[in-house]
């Protein structure tokens, strides 16, 4: 009886666990603006498959993030954006030349991550703020990952 229950449990664990390790985190390519100051920067924000995603929900705090230029926004489009070295998160961005053109849902690009074997889809989304703190409103025009 001991054995069947116990097999039962690594059964049930093993249900709970896979899942979370198919999927890839969400990464946002993410620019924030600070009303009180008049300044910008980007950054790339990490949602984890356990944290409620931002996109079309409440706005909430990523799980990681790393600031990719402390001094301005950027246009993701036709460019190449890597977390930095020591960042929390490895994580590397291929956005396509007029991605802002598609519409929402297409691929754009691909992305390469730490926490996902293979390549994942980049997609347009349609602008959302993901999060705010004080003054610093930030949002989002591209999502790679487990975005749904």
């Amino acid at each position: 009886m001991y054995f069947i229950a116990r097999a039962s449990f690594s059964a049930f664990l093993l249900i709970l666990i896979l899942p979370s390790q198919a999927l890839p985190s969400a990464y946002y390519l993410t620019n924030c603006f600070n009303s009180l100051m008049q300044s910008s920067y980007a950054e790339i924000d990490c949602y984890t498959n356990n944290t409620v995603s931002a996109v079309a929900r409440r706005p909430c705090a990523p799980d990681l993030m790393t600031i990719i230029n402390p001094l301005s926004s950027l246009d993701y489009e036709d460019g190449t954006w890597s977390s930095p070295s020591g960042a929390p998160f490895n994580f590397t961005a291929v956005i396509r030349q007029n991605a802002y053109t598609a519409s929402v849902g297409t691929v754009v690009g691909s992305a390469n991550s730490s926490s996902f074997t293979g390549t994942i889809e980049c997609v347009r989304l349609n602008r959302a703020v993901l999060h705010t703190q004080k003054e610093v409103t930030c949002y989002s025009d591209y999502a790679c990952g487990n975005v749904s």
